[in-house]
């Protein structure tokens, strides 16, 4: 059995039978769940598992392409997640709600805009940088504003370096 809806078929395997809640002269009544529905908040479920508490997660938000560390929670059931940014305000948080997702593509986009918090490359493993090599690199729009994005290495020098403080002699 199709319906229409809008723009989108929707089709009875779209859907999980929850509770079977009447039958008249119409036909059968019955409280249903997505299915997309149902995979969101499974995933919004291993996200939350796989961050628990920390600010052990990279989110790259959508406004600036940047990557912020966040952590994730979920609500009771898993109808919605939310994105905490460390060091920002509670107003700055980003929830999604797993009834707002209608494809599987749509999902997986939301997923790979999170990975694990990035491993700083300390002055000992200069020598490690290649070529080609993704690297988080900060960009410092003003002295308050630093973000974060991927970059690639162009070229790689292992030259002798030091850094100077400002205000350093």
């Amino acid at each position: 059995m199709e319906m229409e809806n809008g723009d989108n078929k929707s089709k009875m395997e779209d859907y999980e039978v929850i509770e079977h809640i009447g039958r008249g002269a119409f036909g059968a009544a019955c409280l249903v769940l997505h299915n997309i529905e149902k995979k969101t908040k499974a995933v919004f479920g291993a996200m939350a598992y796989i961050s628990s508490s920390a600010y052990d997660l990279e989110y790259r938000c959508d406004g600036d392409d940047a990557w912020y560390t966040v952590k994730v929670m979920t609500s009771e059931g898993g109808e919605k997640l939310t994105v905490k940014y460390l060091n920002f305000l509670d107003s700055s948080d980003i929830t999604f709600r797993a009834d707002q997702f209608e494809t599987a593509e749509e999902i997986d986009e939301l997923i790979n805009r999170f990975r694990r918090v990035s491993r700083q490359i300390q002055d000992g493993e200069c020598d490690k940088i290649t070529e080609g090599m993704i690297v988080s690199a900060s960009y410092s729009f003003r002295p308050d504003d630093r973000r974060f994005y991927d970059a690639v290495v162009e070229a790689a020098s292992n030259d002798c370096h030091s850094f100077l403080l400002s205000g350093a002699p």
